[in-house]
């Protein structure tokens, strides 16, 4: 009996091939379909034919075709402005409330979708590639795919080239959006994922490469994979891969996009670009059938009652296509060094460390004369030399022309420290940290990470890093000048987008604030005058009062402020930055000193005195010496710009001592001047963790057979807790660093 079914439909599924293939004409080089009650909607793309973005004879604009599913004739259909819509196309729907959206150019549009009426359009700025909404915010892919950026009007990441989001459910969260990424194209690594954020987390999944299309069925998620050429089966209530399809296809033929029947959930059908669509069961993974399109390659699929509808939007040379296919469906299947002018910026990665110089508008003109300097990035390393010495070798340097980077500057390394992003002027730049280059040049109508100059409110754009490179863009109402901003995830569970406001830049303004949000909610607290520089660290936001001539700490999860420390300045020669190294924070100011603050005693007091007037700062270790590093951005309080780095070594001393030892077989684990000392008595692989004080883990390794002691590696001053793993057995140790 199984033998005969299976040859049953492979003779049924031939006869199909052969003989029940429907085309129906629509408009060029249709995109996406879908139905919506007794209607099928079917969007075609522009031509262009010579790609010279004019509309010419033998161009066509896209179009919007409404079908009646019963009879397949043309209802109605809508006509596109010239140059929208993009590939592959992904149109929002809603239709609990019977409208779609569309990505129109530089807006996202809303008609009504049984009327085809134009209901309203929000003008982004961006070029958007697609839209997506759960019935109350939108996800938005820049068409832009090399700029790698997706916006969302509440909360949304993205990896690589965002193709697809979709609303899901997960956990009882029916709110909860899941996206996928594409990757690099042609990648031989491993660059897709699948990323779903609900209310109570966040959830990355490795796929594979070319990530293309998304489809949800039941509770689970199958995910096409154009690059290595698969269907990727998610199950939304294990959160686990169920499995993995191969497609049985190659190089740059690979799967487009799949759908599962609705009256045969067993099977699963997917277009691929060898000019085929192939029918696969979801039990045994096995091909069952390939369906040959005749000279073209089929990209877009959807499942009408007993039938299968197919784009064919190119030809197998590629030139557009206008077919839509009808198949009958019953079968299964990342010291002073002088510099160029104006450091105002330093970022530290490991032994390396890149430093930003602003450009030079000597008149403020906003014109390059004979006296001005472009704005460079530069990248230095640092190399140990003999008699515990450090040297500091200029390896890199990248002109940024005649770009603004703004006042003060917010540069960022994206998560795995691979990329650099810097404002410059109205764009967001991308350079390589590995060798500087520029990687991408996005205009965007966000200033990232600053404020602008021409609106006191306005919408701010946070940078979050992760798989890869992922940015989280919330447009979030602020207080008044927005200047950085940040996000967190608290102890509570909650993800917050922090914006640090400035203020009204007067005296005693005390407008100075934070504005919080969570899915969509948000609160702005005021805290003091000019706030000028903010970092979040466990729960708390440490911020650098310009005005206020302090540095307070905000707790995010209490929304109140927890601390105070004054800053023994007046007038505008106020705090700038702050930086914590241990228990301890440094922070310059312009009257040209760097305050410790001992987070420990609450002492306070002016520990350096820089050579000029310092801005950013950055902690530099190396395995000899750890260093902080200052820009010094003018020479003296009448702000004559400077061109110099102020380099200050942390003393080569450290003693450790035992405060607390909390283990019942504590004589087991001690300090042994630099050492760390555990005796085992067992056979087991003994770990040694080192943690801050706050919880994080900044050490791990493990003791080396037959051998009792470890080395306790470079770190700041401050408490630090070392957890020793034997077996079942837990052992701890609270150690006092001071340097």
């Amino acid at each position: 009996m199984k033998c005969f079914a299976i040859l049953l439909s492979l003779f049924f599924l031939s006869f199909l091939d052969s003989k029940s293939q429907t085309y129906v004409e629509t408009g060029n080089q249709p995109l996406q379909v879908f139905q919506k009650g007794p209607i099928v909607h079917v969007f075609t793309n522009t031509i262009d034919k010579n790609f010279n973005g004019v509309f010419d004879t033998g161009d066509d604009a896209a179009k919007w075709f409404r079908y009646s599913a019963e009879t397949r004739e043309v209802l109605d259909s809508t006509i596109f402005p010239w140059g929208s819509l993009g590939f592959p196309l992904r149109i929002g729907t809603d239709t609990t409330a019977n409208k779609i959206y569309v990505p129109l150019q530089n807006s996202i549009a809303e008609y009504d979708l049984q009327t085809g009426l134009l209901l309203d359009s929000l003008f982004l700025e961006i070029p958007v590639r697609s839209v997506f909404t759960n019935g109350k915010d939108f996800g938005i892919v820049d068409k832009n795919s090399a700029l790698k950026k997706a916006y969302k009007l509440s909360k949304h990441t993205s990896g690589d080239f965002v193709q697809q989001a979709i609303g899901c459910t997960i956990d009882g969260d029916s709110t909860a959006i899941a996206f996928i990424n594409e990757g690099a194209f042609g990648s031989k690594v491993d660059d897709s994922y699948l990323t779903i954020l609900s209310k109570n987390y966040e959830l990355t999944i490795s796929l594979g490469r070319g990530a293309n299309h998304i489809l949800k069925y039941m509770n689970k998620l199958y995910i096409t994979m154009n690059g290595s050429h698969e269907i990727v089966v998610f199950d939304l209530t294990t959160k686990l891969i169920e499995k993995r399809i191969s497609t049985q296809t190659s190089g740059f033929n690979g799967p487009r996009e799949s759908v599962i029947p609705l009256l045969n959930d067993t099977i699963i059908y997917t277009t691929t670009y060898t000019n085929d669509v192939r029918i696969f069961s979801l039990f045994s993974g096995e091909l069952l059938h390939t369906i040959s399109i005749q000279n073209g390659k089929p990209e877009s699929i959807t499942s009408i009652e007993e039938t299968i509808l197919i784009t064919v939007p190119v030809n197998s040379d590629f030139s557009p296509a206008k077919q839509l296919i009808v198949i009958k469906d019953t079968i299964v299947d990342r010291t002073i060094t002088l510099v160029r002018w104006n450091p105002i910026y330093i970022l530290a990665k490991g032994t390396d460390y890149f430093l930003f110089c602003n450009r030079v508008d000597k008149n403020f003109n906003s014109i390059k004369d004979s006296e001005d300097s472009d704005a460079w990035i530069l990248k230095f390393q640092t190399i140990p030399l003999p008699g515990n010495n450090v040297g500091h070798m200029l390896i890199d340097s990248i002109s940024l022309e005649w770009s603004n980077l703004g006042f003060p500057a917010r540069c960022s390394f994206d998560s795995k420290k691979e990329k650099i992003f810097v404002t410059c002027n109205d764009t967001v730049r991308s350079y390589s940290t590995s060798i500087l280059k520029l990687l991408e040049n996005e205009v965007t109508p966000f200033r990232t990470s600053y404020f602008s100059e021409t609106s006191p409110n306005i919408f701010v754009a946070g940078i979050r890093s992760k798989i890869n490179y992922a940015v989280l863009y919330s447009q979030t109402k602020t207080g008044i000048f927005p200047q950085s901003s940040s996000i967190a995830q608290l102890s509570d569970s909650t993800e917050v987008f922090v914006v640090l406001n400035e203020g009204n830049f007067t005296p005693n303004a005390g407008d100075g604030s934070l504005s919080i949000s969570h899915y969509g909610k948000t609160e702005t607290f005021l805290i003091g005058s000019s706030a000028n520089h903010f970092f979040i660290e466990k729960d708390i936001a440490f911020v650098t009062m310009n005005g206020s001539h302090e540095v307070t700490l905000f707790d995010l999860v209490k929304r109140q402020v927890t601390k105070r420390y004054p800053i023994n300045t007046t007038g505008f020669s106020g705090p700038r930055e702050s930086i914590m190294y241990g228990d301890k924070l440094f922070t310059t100011t312009y009257s040209g000193d760097i305050y410790s603050i001992n987070l420990t005693t609450n002492e306070v007091k002016n520990t350096i005195k820089t050579i000029g007037i310092p801005e950013g700062l950055a902690i530099v270790r190396t395995d000899g010496m750890n260093s902080i590093w200052t820009t010094l951005a003018y020479k003296d309080e009448n702000f004559t710009i400077d061109s110099r780095i102020q380099i200050f070594e942390f003393k080569q001393d450290t003693t450790f001592t035992t405060v607390v030892e909390n283990s019942s077989t504590s004589n087991q684990l001690s300090m042994n001047g630099s050492m760390i000392q555990y005796n085992s008595n067992s056979n087991n692989t003994v770990g040694v963790t080192i943690y801050s004080i706050q919880g994080e883990r900044l050490f791990y390794s493990n003791l080396i057979p037959n051998s009792s002691q470890i080395p306790f590696p470079t770190l700041g001053s401050g408490l630090y807790i070392i957890t020793v793993t034997d077996g079942t057995k837990l052992t701890s140790l609270l150690c006092s660093v001071v340097q």
